[in-house]
C-alpha cells in the first residue's frame, strides 16, 4: 500500500510539473481561436495583387460610371456577370484577366480609368494614343499590343513596372526612339 501511495505521488507530481510547463487546454484552444480570427481578418481586409498583399479600398473605387465611354462599356463586356456599369463592383475588376479597347479611338487612359484593373493581357489596337500610359503597366501584365496606334517614342521606363511583360507588339506606330525594345517588339 505504501509503495501504491509513493506511485500515486509521483504521477500526481508528474502531471502537475506538466500543468506547469504546458498551458492548460483553454488557453491553447484561445490562443488557436485568436490566431484564426487574425488571419480572417487580414484575409478579408487585404487583397493580393501580383503576388504582394494591397489594401482593398472599396471607398477609394473610381465608379465605372464615371470613366470615359469606350473604358466604361468594355469593362461591363468584359463581366459576364454585369450587366450595367453602375452593377459593377471594386472586387469585380480582379476577375478581368484579358482586357480589350481595340479601335475606341482613345488618346490617353488616366489613373482613373484603369482603376481596379490589372489585367494580364491588354490589347489596345488601333487608338491614338501618342504614348504607353502609365497607368496600364501592371506587375502581371504580360501581353501588351499597341499596333497602330501613334507612339513615336518609347522610353526604358515606359515599361518598368511589367515584370511579366514577355509579348509587346508596336507594328503601325510612328516610333523615332525605341532603344531600349527588343527589335522583335516591331513586328
Amino acid at each position: 500500500m505504501l509503495s501504491s501511495l509513493n506511485d500515486h505521488d509521483r504521477m500526481s507530481n508528474g502531471r502537475q510539473s506538466l500543468h506547469r510547463t504546458c498551458p492548460p487546454p483553454m488557453i491553447l484552444r484561445f490562443r488557436s481561436l485568436f490566431i484564426v480570427l487574425v488571419t480572417l481578418f487580414v484575409v478579408i481586409t487585404m487583397t493580393i495583387e501580383n503576388g504582394a498583399f494591397q489594401t482593398a479600398d472599396a471607398q477609394a473605387f473610381v465608379s465605372v460610371c464615371d470613366r470615359q465611354p469606350a473604358i466604361r462599356d468594355a469593362i461591363v463586356a468584359a463581366l459576364s456577370s454585369r450587366s450595367t456599369c453602375a452593377s459593377v463592383q471594386w472586387f469585380d475588376m480582379f476577375q478581368i484577366r484579358t482586357f480589350t479597347l481595340n479601335n475606341a479611338n482613345i488618346s490617353s487612359i488616366s489613373a482613373d480609368d484603369y482603376d481596379g484593373l490589372r489585367p494580364t493581357r491588354l490589347s489596345l489596337i488601333g487608338n491614338n494614343l501618342t504614348v504607353i500610359p502609365p497607368a496600364i503597366i501592371n506587375g502581371a501584365l504580360n501581353r501588351l499590343d499597341l499596333r497602330d496606334n501613334n507612339i513615336t517614342r518609347v522610353n526604358e521606363n515606359d515599361l518598368a513596372g511589367a515584370h511579366q511583360l514577355r509579348y509587346l507588339r508596336l507594328r503601325g506606330n510612328d516610333l523615332s526612339a525605341a532603344n531600349a525594345l527588343h527589335p522583335n517588339a516591331l513586328d
